[in-house]
């Protein structure tokens, strides 16, 4: 007779609020598998423990868009019904879902776990982060659109994280647009650290996930601001910033340097402008990036 694994669980319950957890103690587990049931928005994450009382959790890897998936530990829904099995690479003492600050909805939840891996890992093709964080709507951009940035003037830009997001921001690429001609001046561009906001009016920027208008895909947890006025933003107290110059014409100039901005903390960027013989350059600033749920 074949020696059978060890098993755990189920363990079953239904999350309706911000904080409402569901727990299966695996002493020993290797391998899990989430069934989630449910209608919401927002986030629920796995997290996993190595000691019984779970007094220090760390996320676990969940994989829920299958071949060529890139694990994460969180489960995104949009108002839409979600039914499916998530499975988890476990390891530790206990696995725990939670409803995250964002969580709207009801979800139902059955746990199992075994001694053998619910995931196999096989070397082939993998979604890239930026590309999973589209997948599960966790993926923004964000743009200025058109300004006027004459001689004297500045087009500023402030991106903030909030202390409350509970999720980094991932910056990849920044995009300046402009009309500028070779017989300019360059325009010119710094980046700064935690600028000083001068009053600016903040909003969302907009998920890179199209989804439907009954249920329309989360905004994101960042906040961003932009004007045009004669001063530039700046530090508290102020810096001596890196001037570059935006060296291409009329064509878009990518600043892709990777950013990660912590919660609590902001980037700014602030473009100078130019104009001679009546002629003032048109300005547009664009961004895209991701967001990750801090461990």
């Amino acid at each position: 007779m074949a020696d059978t694994l060890p098993f755990w669980g189920p363990a079953t319950g239904t999350l309706t609020a911000v904080g409402n957890v569901l727990t299966l103690n695996c002493p020993g587990s290797v391998g899990a598998v989430v069934s989630v049931n449910g209608t919401w928005t927002g986030d629920i994450v796995v997290y996993g423990s190595t000691d019984a009382p779970g007094l220090v959790q760390g996320l676990r890897i969940a994989y829920k868009s299958g071949i060529g998936s890139s694990g994460i530990a969180t489960i995104t829904g949009n108002g839409a019904l979600i039914q499916k099995e998530i499975p988890v690479l476990t390891g530790g003492q206990r696995i725990t879902v939670q409803a995250q600050s964002n969580f709207v909805g009801s979800v139902a939840l059955t746990i199992i776990a075994t001694a053998s891996p619910s995931v196999i890992g096989i070397s082939g093709p993998v979604h890239t982060a930026e590309e999973e964080a589209i997948r599960n709507a966790h993926g923004f951009t964000f743009n200025t659109g058109i300004q006027l940035v004459g001689a004297g003037q500045y087009l500023n830009v402030i991106i903030k994280n909030p202390s409350n997001s509970g999720v980094n921001l991932f910056f990849r690429r920044r995009y300046f647009f402009t009309d500028r001609v070779f017989a300019d001046a360059p325009l010119t561009f710094a980046q700064l650290t935690n600028p000083v906001d001068p009053g600016l009016t903040f909003a969302q920027g907009s998920n890179l996930q199209t989804a439907p208008t009954a249920s329309p895909a989360p905004m994101s947890n960042c906040t961003l601001a932009f004007n045009v006025s004669g001063t530039h933003i700046d530090t508290s107290p102020p810096t001596a910033n890196p001037i570059q110059a935006i060296i291409d014409t009329q064509q878009p100039f990518i600043f892709d340097t990777e950013r990660m901005i912590v919660p609590g903390a902001s980037l700014g960027y602030y473009v100078a402008g130019v104009g001679t013989d009546g002629f003032i350059p048109q300005v547009e600033f664009l961004c895209n990036w991701y967001e990750e749920v801090t461990p």
